[in-house]
């Protein structure tokens, strides 16, 4: 029921039931999502996006949204308040644009090694945020309200490189209450007050641990990025993310130009064997995931049949719950690409073979594990009676 309940709302936009939407809008809510390469931004931007498109049906008046919001308020002097408040931001001309801005807040973030990818990640987050807005002439600035800064949520580092550098238990707090405050900040005191903090915080950290940067470094770097941080460490630049995120999803690098020196950082740091970005990308998404959290990638097609990509494949197998052949997805690609998805910590029998066509997602079988030792290969674009027969000439 659950499963058919999800299908119909996400690929339909149908609710065929009430009794999910409570723990659907907690969830959706709650989710936290990660592009560890993101370029523009196209793939959180679509999860932005079709998380609101799917809220909108759940939740047409953020209703159940406000009703969750303040569950967790004691004081009713405060509740009151805070209800006030949100009675203001889900009013019909708000309450998209709320959605979004809450999404953005809780569930979505970014990482390039690009200064220029990030710049661009940011403004199309602002410009999406901006066609919710309603003007009205009569009201102080047209109605319009300050738009959040995203300088903490679109982070330029080196995704693949790490750190020893943490933050401890004071630290932590105090870090997410001012990325907080940085996000919502609406004068500039305040704005200002939380980079100082969040500024001073990872330059002492960093300096101590891993690499030497000023804190104006770290100023210039949050607000307009002219180089990549160098490192990447989830409890210390989101450390609102516990344990790890719920998905990590994009179209990392294939064929990166690197130097020798970082390939052979990046072996050691994902103990593989090869050279390979996408490979590096792939290892560091399965490490940043929480338990049972889920990894969708575009991937290089060899990786499902090459020689060179054994060790991988035995290692990915017991988790792997998805291979999508997509062909030629891009025009003027060297390789065919493919969707792979896993879910960490989670093992299955089988996983499924779906095929692209350009135009929609076909379901051809699910594959039995036992054929990846069999012909040491993720099968694909085969269906049962092909299986059969290829075990039978095996």
């Amino acid at each position: 029921e659950t499963k058919s309940f999800v299908e119909e709302l996400v690929y339909h936009g149908n609710k065929t039931s009430d009794s999910f939407d409570v723990e659907c809008v907690k969830a959706l809510y709650s989710i936290s999502v990660l592009d560890p390469a993101c370029g523009s931004g196209s793939f959180p931007l679509n999860v932005l996006n079709n998380i609101d498109r799917i809220l909108s049906v759940l939740d047409p008046d953020s209703e159940l949204w406000k009703n969750f919001v303040l569950e967790s308020i004691q004081d009713e002097n405060k509740k009151n308040q805070r209800r006030e408040k949100l009675n203001l931001l889900t009013q019909e001309n708000n309450r998209a644009y709320t959605r979004k801005l809450t999404l953005l807040k809780n569930c979505i973030f970014g990482l390039d090694i690009q200064p220029l990818a990030i710049l661009i990640t940011r403004l199309r987050f602002y410009l999406s945020l901006m066609t919710e807005q309603k003007v009205n002439l009569s009201s102080p600035n047209f109605g319009i309200v300050p738009l959040p800064y995203l300088d903490t949520k679109f982070l330029c580092v080196d995704s693949l490189s790490t750190c020893k550098a943490t933050l401890n238990s004071n630290e932590v707090q105090n870090m997410v209450s001012m990325r907080e405050g940085y996000y919502d900040a609406t004068e500039i005191t305040g704005y200002t007050t939380a980079l100082d903090s969040i500024s001073g915080t990872l330059s002492n950290v960093l300096t101590d641990s891993c690499i030497n940067v000023e804190e104006d470094g770290i100023r210039e770097w949050l607000k307009d990025p002219q180089q990549n941080l160098g490192v990447y460490k989830t409890s210390l630049l989101f450390p609102e993310v516990r344990n790890g995120f719920d998905i990590v999803i994009g179209n990392p690098p294939f064929g990166a130009i690197m130097s020798e020196s970082e390939v052979e950082t990046y072996k050691k740091e994902y103990s593989s064997t090869i050279a390979e970005s996408a490979i590096f990308f792939i290892l560091m998404a399965i490490r940043e995931l929480k338990t049972k959290g889920i990894l969708t990638f575009l991937a290089p097609k060899p990786m499902s049949y090459a020689s060179n990509y054994k060790v991988l494949r035995e290692k990915l197998k017991n988790e792997l719950t998805l291979w999508v052949d997509c062909g030629k997805a891009f025009k003027d690609v060297k390789f065919e690409q493919s969707i792979i998805g896993l879910r960490k910590g989670v093992t299955s029998s089988f996983y499924q073979n779906k095929k692209y066509d350009k135009k929609t997602f076909i379901e051809i079988s699910n594959i039995e594990k036992s054929n990846i030792d069999r012909f040491e290969l993720f099968l694909n674009d085969v269906s049962n009676t092909e299986i059969l027969i290829a075990n039978n000439m095996n």
